[in-house]
């Protein structure tokens, strides 16, 4: 079939397209992508369409959401090859890729300066000092966010302290707050302890906690065990994290550091009664020791802090990073989590009329700068959503790439009954999609 630059759609009608991860198939020594072009080339010469999923920088070390968490987003990652390799790949096959619009990874190169202490680089993001946050959860301000998953919706971060004890460790801090407790004739308390009162935020969040984090819980129950007294009402398991460690929480009567230490300060011979005075010089102390405690929206897992494409910090490094894409051979790109784009306080967050708005901009950009690249809108929503968007006369997607019809399939063959297919068709008929987007969902 001839394309009709016009009709992008034209470049895609019957096409087949193998969907892959960078690293599905590897080789000891070699690059991933060399790897699975060899293989495909070797076992599967007629395959000509290739839709490689996120592949570019992530962390190894800890969850990465299956590579859809990225530290950057115009770097392919050093394991699957380089930005050449992968610029090769998309030029050889028909090809498609995925780019994610609603967050980055929190070692992302802006969120990190942010904790650093660059304050212009946290308008890329929506941070809240813990202050401010508790006055919009008052207000009710986050109450209506639709969440695709069961994890807190705001992570708790630390930036680094500032004043003079910028850059001194963190051993360091804990050292100075042990001699502000001796300068109020109290009794040092075991590091464990003060560690644990600096995570205590994060564990009472029943947020997911990085390894660095983690080992805090774990130092305290071996020095506790060491010692032959692990209270039975210290901690409990939660139910919603999703993680390799065992995920602890405080149980339900822990709900400050002084209750806290009233069950600890009894297990090295000091009074309980001293909790409320410890706790508040901890307190006191805290910021200016540890670093300020913010809390960033995090809507698909801790790892993954949404962008606040309000501001023009946060803009800047979405179109950044889009143009990195604009410049490739590639016949689609797959905009993941585009729904979840914009947000306005008070609302669902999900599909408001402003993503509507971004939206055309860059679909208005692909038609510009990569007229041969086609917008494939990922929506892992209700299939009627996917339909309100398709029959959207302001911006409709050219394509969209719907979760319902594939799993469908396996019922309908299973069951030799293509009634559930049908009754989709119906539910399409009734929308006022224009006739050249009834074949585009992908």
């Amino acid at each position: 079939m001839t394309y009709n630059p016009l009709v992008p759609l034209s470049r895609v009608e019957q096409k087949t397209v193998l969907i892959a991860y960078a690293d599905s198939v590897f080789e000891k020594g070699e690059a991933t992508l060399s790897t699975l072009d060899k293989f495909l080339t070797t076992h599967f010469p007629a395959i000509r369409g290739l839709h490689i999923l996120p592949a570019c920088e992530i962390s190894e070390e800890r969850f990465n959401d299956g590579g859809f968490s990225q530290v950057r987003r115009d770097r392919i990652h050093a394991l699957y090859g380089t930005n050449e390799q992968f610029e090769t790949l998309m030029e050889k096959y028909y090809s498609m890729t995925d780019f994610v619009l609603n967050h980055v990874d929190i070692d992302n190169p802006r969120f990190r300066a942010y904790l650093d202490g660059d304050n212009l680089a946290g308008d890329c993001f929506f941070v809240f000092s813990e202050d401010a946050w508790g006055k919009r959860l008052a207000n009710g301000d986050f109450a209506q966010i639709f969440r695709p998953r069961p994890f807190p919706l705001f992570t708790i971060f630390r930036r680094k302290p500032s004043g003079k004890f910028a850059g001194k460790s963190h051993e360091k801090s804990v050292s100075e707050l042990n001699r502000r407790f001796e300068g109020k004739n109290l009794d040092a308390l075991p590091e464990e302890y003060i560690n644990i009162l600096f995570v205590f935020s994060k564990i009472k969040n029943d947020q997911m906690l990085l390894d660095d984090d983690y080992q805090h819980i774990t130092h305290l129950l071996t020095y506790l065990e060491n010692r032959g007294q692990i209270p039975d009402n210290l901690f409990t398991v939660s139910k919603t994290q999703e993680t390799r460690n065992k995920p602890y929480i405080f149980t339900d009567h822990i709900h400050t550091p002084e209750n806290l230490l009233t069950i600890l300060l009894p297990c090295t011979g000091i009074s309980p009664e001293k909790a409320e005075i410890y706790a508040g010089i901890f307190k006191a102390a805290d910021t200016e020791l540890f670093g300020e405690p913010i809390r960033a929206l995090t809507t698909f897992s801790h790892v993954q802090v949404d962008l606040n494409l309000t501001t023009f910090e946060g803009l800047k490094l979405l179109c950044d990073d889009f143009s990195w894409y604009l410049k490739m051979d590639m016949n689609m790109l797959r905009l993941d989590a585009a729904n979840f784009a914009f947000k306005k306080w008070g609302t669902s967050c999900f599909g408001l009329p402003e993503t509507t708005k971004l939206l055309k901009i860059l679909y208005l950009s692909m038609g510009l700068v990569s007229p041969r690249m086609v917008p494939n809108l990922e929506v892992n929503a209700p299939l009627s959503s996917v339909l309100n968007q398709m029959a959207d006369k302001q911006a409709p997607p050219p394509m969209m790439y719907d979760f319902h019809l594939a799993s469908m399939m396996p019922v309908v063959f299973h069951n030799g009954d293509a009634t559930p297919l049908l009754e989709i068709f119906k539910m399409i008929d009734r929308y006022d999609i224009p006739r050249e987007l009834t074949g585009a969902l992908f």
